[in-house]
């Protein structure tokens, strides 16, 4: 533990010891008297004071005493058989006092603080951790915190060691640790201690910073599949943030944007046919927590159809047919302005059913 010197000094005031300073220290004191007990009686009997007791039998004499160990303050003394009435004591300098005997015309005894012994005291010491580090941290919202202390040199009557949490106290003991639940934003955790000896105050301060936990959702306005002239917008919100908000996969003809704002949405126009697309939303906040949604897909085709199946036939005339089986007849230069809307120019007396690009799917579309 670190130590540091003392520098009390010591004076009397009236029938007290007045021990100025820090630290502590011993004080001696040294009682001496020459009296006529038997004409004028004794200026003084005896001098008690803090572990020093000394007296003054016959005509004259000395004693000395060391007291225990004293800080600063205003100790008083024990003075027993001291004359009335002729002013005793009275003050002969600050470090000596005088006592007359019943003729009051002189000194019959003096009472001197002759040392000071001054010794070392340990110095105040105050730490202040959070999750063990003596640094700021960064949570999320609804985990716990170590709140940990530890102080030397303040546990003395005179001493004080108190934590607050956003200002109020929750400990007074000089070392120690608690486990605390910030809420969210910003909570101070102060810790002081005083130490009497040094006349030392030392002030620790740390915050918690707590994020709500991150959350978020993704949508798409358009169920699938899409063709490639249709646009798509992207949906998304986001809350608990503090870390960013990210699009994680790719739109059609590009990647998604790695950066977003909370609450947002983006629409394009898909470019490539025969692509499944996947996208989902990363949020992560301030404490570098991430949630990351479940991915929303969607497929682009191509806008022209590749095949006409005519349902219940099986010769090659493409209309009328009367046999209950299926036959895929390549189709050319359907355009936008001929294929909208899933439906076609051509009438049919059964059901007609297009597959796009010969992905192995078929249709039902309306005829005009």
């Amino acid at each position: 533990m670190p130590t540091s010197n003392s520098n009390i000094s010591a004076t009397f005031s009236g029938n007290n010891v007045v021990l100025s300073g820090l630290g502590k220290a011993r004080i001696t004191l040294k009682l001496t008297w020459r009296d006529d007990p038997d004409a004028y009686g004794d200026a003084i009997d005896d001098v008690k004071f803090y572990g020093i007791s000394m007296d003054s039998p016959g005509s004259d004499g000395t004693s000395t005493g060391l007291s225990t160990s004293l800080h600063r303050g205003t100790y008083p003394m024990d003075l027993t058989g001291v004359i009335n009435g002729v002013g005793n004591p009275h003050s002969l300098s600050p470090t000596e006092l005088g006592f007359r005997d019943r003729d009051g015309s002189d000194n019959n005894a003096r009472l001197l603080i002759t040392g000071v012994t001054n010794e070392t005291y340990t110095a105040a010491v105050a730490n202040l951790y959070l999750n063990g580090v003596a640094s700021d941290v960064v949570i999320t919202t609804g985990q716990s915190v170590g709140v940990g202390w530890g102080t030397e040199g303040c546990g003395g009557d005179n001493d004080f060691v108190w934590v607050k949490e956003n200002g109020t106290q929750i400990s007074t003991i000089t070392s120690g640790g608690l486990t605390r639940y910030p809420s969210s934003g910003t909570t101070t955790y102060k810790l002081r201690a005083y130490n009497f000896l040094g006349d030392e105050t030392i002030t620790k301060t740390l915050n918690v910073t707590a994020y709500d936990p991150p959350s978020g959702t993704i949508s798409i306005n358009n169920t699938s599949p899409l063709q490639n002239v249709d646009s798509v917008t992207v949906s998304w919100t986001s809350s608990g943030n503090g870390g960013g908000v990210q699009l994680i996969g790719s739109f059609a003809g590009g990647t998604a944007p790695t950066s977003v704002g909370n609450n947002d949405d983006h629409t394009f126009t898909p470019t490539t046919a025969g692509v499944n697309y996947k996208l989902k939303l990363k949020v992560t906040n301030g404490a570098g927590e991430s949630f990351t949604t479940p991915n929303v897909t969607y497929q682009v085709r191509d806008e022209t159809p590749s095949g006409i199946n005519f349902d219940d036939s099986t010769d090659n005339t493409p209309l009328n047919r009367t046999n209950r089986e299926s036959e895929t007849i390549t189709v050319k230069d359907f355009g936008p302005t001929q294929y909208t809307d899933n439906k076609l120019p051509i009438k049919s007396n059964y059901p007609i059913q297009v597959q796009i690009n010969g992905d192995g799917v078929w249709r039902d579309v309306e005829q005009i």
